[in-house]
């Protein structure tokens, strides 16, 4: 059978007095040949993607592309949480991760939407999770930027870079992000260990793109940076310059 039930996943911000929920909609899904059961009962199987989103905006390149297509919008669960949800869900192995403005980053059943874990930071999520190799990467607006075991929720190292709203990115055993204190940093995946640090003149909560060796990103300093994935140097035909800038709107009229 080359059809299955299956759930995609879709982000709805539903207020219910203090509660905010994460809503999942159902669609068609092509597989592999494999039925895999998407009953929405307690028992329900973790469900089994055949594209996953491990990340925002699907991959390195931010591309948004998937070959998972809804075929309507009936809602299969939703899950409460004490705040907003601006953080964007990944999705790995039937596991949906996201982050709340309510402090935690959640791991949620992609099948029922019954809870599996959560990890309290000291303040609000916003950055939307990434998700490679069995960890979960992602900022707080205190406490920097997490490593988290996808299966368990523990910590496997983290790094005060001040507060970050940008979403991670991870390509090659490192993890770009951006900050708050106007800096774009490279960690290796697995360590943690910081390998190198780009200064831009404002926050960076844009989340960077990876491409070809390049690290592409925004920031409030009205520019946007391509910058050399291995040296940190503003990447060009001499790897000193290559930003785009505009003036600001005040400067305009």
């Amino acid at each position: 059978m080359k059809k299955l039930l299956a759930a995609l996943l879709l982000v709805a911000v539903v207020f219910c007095g203090f509660s905010l929920t994460v809503s999942v909609h159902m669609g068609i899904l092509q597989s592999q040949g494999k039925v895999v059961d998407a009953g929405f009962g307690a028992g329900a199987s973790v469900l089994s993607y055949p594209d996953d989103w491990p990340m925002f905006h699907h991959d390195p390149q931010h591309t948004g592309f998937s070959t998972s297509l809804p075929s309507n919008g009936l809602t299969l669960w939703r899950f409460p949480t004490d705040a907003e949800v601006r953080s964007s869900p990944a999705v790995v192995n039937g596991v949906v991760y996201v982050g709340s403005a309510d402090n935690n980053t959640y791991a949620l059943n992609g099948a029922t939407g019954e809870k599996i874990w959560n990890f309290s930071t000291r303040s609000q999520i916003g950055s939307s999770p990434a998700v490679v190799g069995g960890v979960v990467y992602f900022g707080s607006y205190v406490g920097g930027v997490y490593a988290l075991n996808a299966t368990t929720g523990l910590r496997i190292w983290q790094q005060d870079i001040g507060g970050v709203s940008s979403s991670p990115v991870v390509v090659d055993g490192v993890v770009y992000i951006g900050s708050g204190n106007n800096r774009v940093y490279a960690f290796n995946a697995t360590t943690g260990a910081q390998m190198w640090s780009f200064f831009a003149r404002g926050e960076v909560s844009s989340s960077p793109a990876v491409a070809d060796g390049i690290v592409y990103v925004g920031s409030s300093d009205y520019n946007v940076y391509a910058i050399n994935a291995t040296t940190a140097l503003k990447f060009g035909s001499t790897l000193q310059a290559a930003t785009y800038t505009r003036l600001p709107p005040s400067r305009l009229a």
